[in-house]
């Protein structure tokens, strides 16, 4: 069976997301007082960059430099500009390296590669731990989590390579469209998981802090009602305002790590909307570290 990707309908909103993101993440960053434009009579040709003080970070180790700046930045060191086609391209790139490894789906790598099965075909047809947890164990599930992490930490640490933390948001770029590449993955007909372990490794990248008190949050809401569905809805909703207040107390203002929150906060509701209408409905599973009969389960 042959699968035209480009004729997907996730394939296209993805791609647009990559330009209009990078598009965005150029002109902000040309727009930012650490970054000063060169230009000529037909307009700005090439960035000159610092680091908001006039330092090239050269006082720094080279791997913080590289994590920091990026390639880009450490490029534009040697020669004192950055060229904005090279920008945007690396940027791009970024976004891309970290679709493609979102992509890959441990649920249903470790399905097909240990249980000769597709874990789609059973219980909610979902490729994400719990379906995992649900239909063939807790091995199977840790393995999945495992998996799942280090694909985003390996992403989030190419982006920051490629266009920097600092200077171009290298871990929101990859960290967004890592979690992207979970839930639409372009290896498996874009059908994958929900996002919430992907958005928790990047959200660990991120900040630490807001990490150990939304995380505190989910394993509560869990022990209390045991619906893992209903901790991931809720700790999605106060991601945002924790990452608020983080801000607040490490620079006085919100920043971009706000907005990223926001918008991380509502991708991953809204891809819940179906464990939504079956909570109110009183037709969620609970959870449960039993193994669920397959041969009994709806195969879909």
């Amino acid at each position: 069976m042959k699968l035209n990707i480009f004729k997907g309908k996730a394939l296209k909103t993805a791609v647009s997301i990559i330009l209009v993101l990078c598009t965005l993440t150029a002109f902000t960053a040309l727009a930012s007082g650490s970054l000063g434009v060169i230009g000529g009579a037909d307009g700005p040709t090439s960035i000159l960059v610092t680091d908001g003080e006039g330092s090239t970070l050269s006082d720094k180790p080279f791997l913080l430099q590289l994590y920091t700046i990026g390639i880009v930045g450490m490029v534009s060191v040697e020669s004192g500009t950055m060229n904005v086609a090279v920008t945007i391209a690396l940027l791009v790139l970024c976004a891309l390296v970290a679709y493609a490894l979102g992509s890959l789906n441990f649920g249903i790598i470790i399905s097909k590669l240990v249980y000769k099965d597709d874990i789609r075909n059973y219980g909610s047809g979902n490729a994400g731990t719990t379906n995992m947890l649900r239909t063939y164990g807790k091995k199977a599930a840790i393995a999945t989590i495992i998996g799942d992490a280090l694909k985003v930490v390996v992403a989030i640490i190419i982006g920051n390579i490629l266009v920097g933390s600092a200077l171009f948001c290298g871990e929101y770029i990859a960290g967004f469209f890592a979690v992207l590449g979970h839930v639409y993955p372009v290896y498996y007909k874009f059908k994958g998981g929900k996002g919430v372990v992907a958005s928790a490794i990047t959200m660990l990248m991120l900040d630490w802090r807001v990490f150990l008190i939304v995380f505190g949050f989910f394993v509560i809401v869990v022990a209390i009602w045991r619906y893992i569905s209903l901790g991931s809805i809720l700790s999605a909703a106060i991601y945002p305002m924790v990452t608020y207040a983080a801000s607040i107390t490490d620079n006085g203002q919100g920043g971009v790590d706000v907005v990223f929150a926001f918008i991380l906060g509502v991708f991953v509701i809204v891809l819940h909307r179906t464990n939504i209408q079956r909570l109110l409905s009183g037709k969620e599973n609970k959870l449960s570290f039993k193994k669920t009969d397959k041969k009994a389960a709806d195969k879909k």
